[in-house]
C-alpha cells in the first residue's frame, strides 16, 4: 500500500510538472483545446485557476523560511477604451442606418447592454482581478505558516501603473486580515522601476519593443505569417452587416474584427455573465488566436528577431531577487518580498530562468503556435521562489509558476524541484552578467549577435564596430594539425571580440631584409602561432544586427610571399571603409610549410573556408552575402586568381580585385615548401 501511495503521488506530481509549462501542441490539439475552452482564445487575457495541483514535499529536515515573489496584475479591462468606442460606433451606425442583418441587430442589442460597463476603462483592474490576488495571498499564507509567523516582515513593491498598485494592495489587504500583527511596507516608486517594470535605470521606459518592431525583416515576416493564417473579415462581417460599406466606413475590417475579438474574450475578466464568443465560428476563433499569438510570442519569448533582449531584460529582476534573498535570509529582517507588475516582466523572468517551454523560438513564425501559447501567461500569473533552511543552515530554493513546481536547467536534479541555493546562484549569476551585456549592447548600437558557434559582441573604434578575432573554424592544432579546417567549436556565453588574434606561424624576419622587413615589420611585429584561424570585421554601427541593410562586403587577403603577413596589418584598418558604407573583412590562412607544404595547398582551402563563413554569417553584421569582393596584393592577388579558378569558390564572391602579382601562373607562383631536415622541428625551421 505504501508503494502504491508513493507511486500515485509521483504520478500526480509528474502530471503537475507537465501541466506547469507550455506544451508543444499540434494544430489539431490546439483547435481541440480552444473548442473545449473558448476562454483560451483570450490568450494573456485568460482568467485561470491556480494552486490546485499536488506538490513535491520538502526534503526531510527542511522548512520554508523566506519567499520572493513577482506577480502580474490581476484581471483587467482592455488597455484601450477607444476600442470599446470603436465597436460601439460600428454597431450603432449600422443599426441607425438599417445596415445590420438580423444577427447584427442581436449583436447590437447585446453590446448596447455591455457598453455602459466598458466605456472609459483603460486597462483598469476589475473586481475579479482584485479577488485573484486576495486568493493567491490566502493560499500563500496557508501553505507556508512557518514563514508567516507572528513577527513576519513583508516588503511589497509595484510599478507605478494603477492596476499593478491595486493588485498589490489587494494582496496585502488579505495578508493583513490573516496576520494582523505583521509588519508590512509597500511602495510604487520610480526608483523601483528597473526591477518592477524592467525599465532602464535612467528612469525612462525601455524602448526595446519599438526597436524590435522597426526591423524590416521582422515586419515582412509578421505580415506574411499573418496573411498566411487566412482570417476572412469580410465573411465574418457579412453575417452581421448587409454590405461591407458601413464596416469600411469605420475602419479596416481586419482591425475591427481583431478589436471585436479582444473585447469579446476580455469579458471573462469582468463580473458579468455575458459571453460573446458565439459571434465567431470555431475556425475564426482559432485564426484570431493564432494572429494574436504571433504578437504575444514576439513580446514574451526570445526569437531570432529580438536578439536575446526579451530574456535579457529580466537580468535586473533576477539579480534583485538573488541579492535581496542573501541579505534577507542572513539578517532575518524580511521574510517575504512581493513585487507586482506586468506580463512583460513575468515572461522574461521565466525565459531567463530557462524553464522548459520558455526556450527561444525559431525564425519560422508558422511554428510558433506549436511551441508557445499565449494563454500560458494569464492574468495574475506569478513566479514564487520559496526558500527552505536545513538543520545545518544550508538553503534550498523551489521555483513555482502559477503555484506549480518548475524544473530548472541545473545539473543536479537529485532533489528537484528543490535546488541548492548556492548551485542556483552559481548557474544564474553568469547568466545575469551576460544578459546585462545584451541589454547594454541593444541600446548602445552594439548588440550581441548570433553567429556560427555562439554569441558575439564587438567594440566601438573610430566610429565603427570592430569584431576582432572572430573564429571561423576549429583551431588547426593537435589532432587537426596539417588537416583541412573543421567547423567552429561552439562557445558558451558572449564572446567579446576585442583582441586581434595571432598571426599564422611564420619565420622570423631580419632587419637586414630590404623588402619584407620594411613592408611588414616597421610598425612592429605580430605574435604568431598555429591557433590563428580568426578573421576580423569592421562594419557601420547602424548596420549591425540588420540583415536588411545589405551592405557591400570587401574581403582582404594579405600578401607576403605565402610566408609572411597577417590579417590585421595597420594599413588595413577598416574604420574608413565602414564610414563609407562598406563592410571590411580581413582573413588569415596558414603560411609556409603548414599552408603550402603539401599537394593539398591548405592555405588556399583556409581562404575558401573563411569565405564560406562570410557567406553564411555576414548578414548578421549588415552585409550582403551576394555582394562580396575579394582583393589583395602580392600573394593576396595570387590567392584571388587562384580562387577565381576554383569551383569550390564559385558562389562565395561576386568580384575580385588583383592589386598585383595576378599575372603569374598560380601553380608556379606557389612552390611547395622545401622539406625540413630530418629531426628538425617546425619551430626551428621557422626561425
Amino acid at each position: 500500500m505504501k508503494r502504491l501511495i508513493t507511486l500515485f503521488f509521483f504520478l500526480a506530481f509528474a502530471v503537475s510538472l507537465a501541466s506547469a509549462r507550455p506544451d508543444t501542441l499540434s494544430t489539431d490539439r490546439l483547435k481541440a483545446l480552444l473548442r473545449d475552452n473558448p476562454a483560451l482564445a483570450g490568450g494573456n487575457h485568460l482568467v485561470a485557476s491556480f494552486g490546485s495541483d499536488a506538490h513535491a514535499p520538502a526534503p526531510k529536515g527542511y522548512k520554508p523560511v523566506y519567499i520572493s515573489h513577482y506577480g502580474r496584475h490581476g484581471a483587467r479591462y482592455i488597455t484601450s477604451a477607444k476600442k470599446y468606442d470603436l465597436i460601439w460606433d460600428l454597431l450603432d451606425n449600422g443599426y441607425r442606418k438599417n445596415a445590420l442583418t438580423a444577427a447584427g441587430e442581436d449583436l447590437y442589442r447585446r453590446y448596447a447592454a455591455l457598453y455602459p460597463l466598458l466605456k472609459g476603462h483603460n486597462g483598469d483592474l476589475t473586481v475579479k482581478g482584485q479577488e485573484q490576488h486576495r486568493d493567491i495571498a490566502a493560499r500563500m499564507v496557508g501553505a507556508y505558516p512557518s514563514v508567516f509567523g507572528k513577527k513576519v516582515r513583508v516588503d511589497a513593491r509595484s510599478t507605478i501603473v494603477p492596476r499593478a498598485i491595486i493588485s498589490m494592495m489587494s494582496f496585502c489587504d488579505q495578508l493583513r486580515e490573516m496576520r494582523p500583527g505583521m509588519r508590512l511596507t509597500y511602495a510604487a516608486d520610480f526608483t523601483d522601476m528597473p526591477v518592477t517594470a524592467l525599465a532602464a535605470s535612467s528612469g525612462r521606459d525601455i524602448d526595446e519593443f519599438k526597436k524590435i518592431y522597426a526591423n524590416e525583416a521582422l515586419g515582412a515576416a509578421l505580415y506574411k505569417a499573418s496573411a498566411d493564417i487566412g482570417l476572412d473579415p469580410e465573411a465574418f462581417f457579412l453575417r452581421y452587416f448587409k454590405s461591407m460599406a458601413e464596416v469600411e466606413a469605420c475602419g479596416k475590417p481586419d482591425e475591427l474584427m481583431s478589436a471585436l475579438g479582444e473585447v469579446a474574450y476580455n469579458l471573462q475578466c469582468l463580473e458579468t455573465d455575458e459571453w460573446m464568443d458565439d459571434i465567431f465560428t470555431e475556425e475564426e476563433r482559432f485564426k484570431l488566436w493564432q494572429r494574436d499569438n504571433l504578437w504575444a510570442a514576439l513580446m514574451f519569448v526570445d526569437s531570432p528577431y529580438c536578439k536575446g533582449i526579451i530574456s535579457a531584460r529580466a537580468c535586473s529582476l533576477l539579480k534583485d531577487i538573488m541579492d535581496l534573498a542573501d541579505e534577507d535570509i542572513s539578517s532575518g529582517s524580511v521574510q517575504v518580498r512581493l513585487r507586482f507588475g506586468h506580463d512583460t516582466v513575468v515572461a522574461p523572468l521565466m525565459d531567463i530562468l530557462g524553464i522548459e517551454g520558455w526556450t527561444p523560438l525559431g525564425a519560422d513564425m508558422t511554428l510558433w503556435k506549436h511551441h508557445f501559447q499565449s494563454w500560458n501567461i494569464p492574468m495574475a500569473s506569478n513566479v514564487q521562489m520559496i526558500f527552505y533552511k536545513g538543520k545545518k543552515g544550508d538553503i534550498l530554493v523551489r521555483v513555482m509558476y502559477n503555484e506549480k513546481d518548475q524544473i530548472l536547467p541545473l545539473k543536479d536534479q537529485s532533489l528537484a524541484p528543490y535546488y541548492s541555493w548556492e548551485a542556483f546562484k552559481e548557474y544564474y549569476e553568469p547568466k545575469c552578467r551576460e544578459a546585462q551585456t545584451i541589454v547594454e549592447g541593444f541600446f548602445d548600437d552594439n548588440p550581441v549577435l548570433e553567429i556560427e558557434g555562439g554569441r558575439i559582441q564587438g567594440v566601438k573604434e573610430n566610429g565603427a564596430l570592430v569584431y576582432k578575432g572572430v573564429p571561423f573554424a576549429a583551431p588547426p592544432v593537435g589532432e587537426l594539425r596539417g588537416k583541412p579546417l573543421q567547423p567552429v567549436i561552439p562557445w558558451n556565453g558572449i564572446k567579446k571580440a576585442d583582441t586581434f588574434p595571432l598571426a599564422a606561424t611564420q619565420p622570423k624576419m631580419s632587419p637586414d631584409d630590404p623588402l619584407y622587413y620594411r613592408e611588414f615589420y616597421t610598425e612592429g611585429s605580430a605574435e604568431s602561432g598555429e591557433d590563428c584561424m580568426y578573421l576580423n570585421i569592421w562594419t557601420p554601427q547602424d548596420a549591425v544586427g540588420k540583415p536588411e541593410s545589405k551592405l557591400p562586403v570587401a574581403v582582404w587577403i594579405h600578401g607576403g610571399a605565402f610566408l609572411h603577413g597577417w590579417s590585421f596589418e595597420v594599413s588595413m584598418d577598416g574604420a574608413e571603409w565602414a564610414k563609407r558604407g562598406v563592410i571590411l573583412v580581413t582573413i588569415p590562412y596558414r603560411l609556409g610549410e603548414l599552408g603550402f607544404g603539401t599537394d593539398e595547398m591548405l592555405g588556399f582551402k583556409d581562404q575558401i573556408k573563411a569565405l564560406q563563413w562570410v557567406r553564411d554569417n555576414i548578414s548578421a553584421f549588415g552585409g550582403d552575402p551576394s555582394n562580396v569582393t575579394i582583393f589583395g596584393g602580392s600573394a593576396g592577388a595570387i590567392s584571388c586568381k587562384y580562387l577565381l579558378t576554383m569551383p569550390e569558390a564559385d558562389d562565395l564572391f561576386a568580384k575580385a580585385i588583383l592589386q598585383s602579382g595576378g599575372g603569374i601562373n598560380v601553380i608556379t607562383a606557389v612552390p611547395h615548401m622545401p622539406a625540413r631536415p630530418r629531426g628538425q622541428t617546425l619551430e626551428k625551421a621557422m626561425e
